[in-house]
């Protein structure tokens, strides 16, 4: 046994409390310290990433954004660059990057709320950009954004006037105000009155297409989609796919419009046209060959999909999903299940395991196909746009209750209810699952109490399942009395009576 001093035993236990006091007050002093670092590095990276979205360098702004969110999950501006990136490449994540911006920075400004309603309305969520508006409105002076917002969903509702007097009231603002501007012109060109107002949004435009920036170029698109699906009201001489195609802003989208007017001008000239835009693709971005390969496969031109972008398992998800859309498109099955063999990366895993299911239904392989779709389920878990995936594949394989239970789990997803709702409308009728059906449009009834169509659909159901719960009798005449004309709401009314 060792002999230890008297004064060490003594001391010792003093000793080991001062050393424990050092150190605490040590981490004490050394924790701001670390927190200071990681701020400066957040905002670094967050610079960096302000500057890359500046030079549209997206890839760069991303990475750099990532980077800051990883020593500061708190920094609303991390976001909103990732929102900002999302919107510029039409991702539909940028609904779900904007709510975040919204919670992370004490509300957000504004301008985020303004951004939010957008990417709802571009998602066909009318409600989400309606909330927004009304707490925007609400406020002393609204900006000539949100005025311009109120007229988006007022056009997307097919309420023209409306939406042109919420247009005029951005410009009275601001009447250099170019976003509506053109919003005002195509209101006034595709939900025209009376032909004054088409012929006054069609010399807007036209006036507007003189400009060498993004307002010109998408005055531009607008002319030229109109002209295509409207070629007998084109005025003469309106060639607006050549002046797209000059345009100094053009991409291959662009020229994959001005190509498609020439077809439906020049039918014989199809293949000529095609392979001249297929050339140099090594010239293109990764976004530009995903948009040039999605125009041949919409034009059915599948077999020069594949001719032109190989089957490739390392090309980047958005091609690699085109290519494989094509490769279903011509039902080439048994090499597209030889092909998903492979082990591939994707940054959204469950298109991957759909595609296996779906080829495994198209060879008859149900048990394959079950087991890939449970692991598809399990890979979306409830992120809102897997859901979406889901539900599209289930409906397109003819599998309805699978659609029906990827709708109901994405209708539980509050920015995405109403949207899953409508759309649980269809797979429910076709099922014949008539009390269900009630359920989702009483819900869809709370959303919007004052839809005549819903109250009538409700009251409907209601009397043939004899369900009392909402009075359908009395329900029946107030909608009925609304407006006596309508067919459906006579019928509902009628057989209230009968009822009754």
């Amino acid at each position: 046994m060792t002999n230890k001093s008297p004064l060490i035993v003594r001391f010792w236990p003093w000793g080991f409390v001062l050393t424990l006091l050092a150190l605490f007050v040590l981490s004490i002093t050394a924790m701001p310290l670390y927190r200071a670092a990681k701020g400066w590095r957040a905002g670094f990276y967050l610079t960096e990433a302000r500057e890359a979205l500046e030079k549209k360098d997206y890839k760069l702004a991303v990475q750099r954004a990532k980077l800051c969110l990883q020593y500061r999950n708190d920094l609303g501006e991390g976001y909103r660059i990732l929102a900002k990136v999302a919107d510029a490449q039409q991702d539909p994540r940028s609904l779900n990057l904007w709510t975040t911006v919204l919670q992370s920075d004490g509300g957000g400004t504004d301008a985020d709320r303004v951004a939010l309603g957008e990417a709802a309305l571009r998602e066909g969520l009318s409600a989400v950009t309606q909330r927004q508006l009304d707490l925007l409105l609400a406020k002393p002076s609204p900006g000539k954004e949100v005025y311009n917002l109120a007229g988006l969903l007022a056009a997307r509702q097919r309420t023209p006037a409306l939406a042109r007097e919420w247009f005029q009231k951005a410009l009275a603002i601001d009447p250099e105000y170019k976003r509506a501007k053109v919003n005002l012109a195509q209101t006034q060109l595709l939900m025209p009155d009376n032909p004054r107002v088409e012929q006054e949004g069609i010399d807007q435009l036209l006036e507007l297409a003189k400009r060498k920036d993004e307002w010109g170029l998408q005055s531009l698109r607008i002319l030229t989609e109109w002209a295509l699906a409207m070629p007998s009201r084109r005025p003469p001489r309106l060639d607006p796919a050549e002046m797209l195609r000059k345009h100094p802003l053009a991409k291959i989208q662009d020229r994959c419009l001005a190509a498609q007017w020439e077809i439906a001008n020049h039918p014989e000239m199809k293949a000529a046209i095609v392979d001249a835009l297929v050339k140099n693709l090594a010239d293109l971005s990764e976004t530009d060959l995903r948009d040039l390969a999605g125009w041949l496969n919409r034009i059915r031109l599948h077999e020069k999909t594949l001719a032109a972008f190989p089957l490739d398992a390392k090309a980047p998800d958005p091609l690699l999903l085109v290519q494989l859309d094509a490769m279903a498109a011509l039902g080439r099955w048994q090499e597209l299940d030889r092909f998903l063999e492979q082990d591939m990366l994707m940054a959204q895993p469950v298109l991957l395991l759909l595609f296996r299911a779906r080829t495994a239904k198209e060879l008859g392989r149900q048990t394959r196909y079950e087991l890939c779709w449970k692991q598809a389920v399990r890979a979306a878990g409830k992120q809102p746009l897997a859901l979406r995936y889901l539900a599209y594949y289930a409906e397109t394989l003819g599998d309805l209750p699978r659609c029906v239970e990827a709708y109901e789990n994405l209708s539980q997803v509050p920015e995405y209810e109403m949207d899953a709702l409508l759309k649980l409308i269809r797979p429910y009728e076709k099922l014949g699952r008539t009390r269900e059906l009630l359920t989702v449009l009483r819900r869809l009834l709370a959303m919007r109490p004052d839809d005549p169509t819903l109250n009538n659909d409700v009251t409907y159901l209601s009397l043939l399942l004899n369900d009392n719960s909402v009075q359908p009798f009395k329900r029946a005449r107030k909608v009925y009395e609304a407006d006596p004309q309508l067919p459906p709401f006579a019928a509902t009314y009628a057989l209230a009576q009968l009822r009754g």
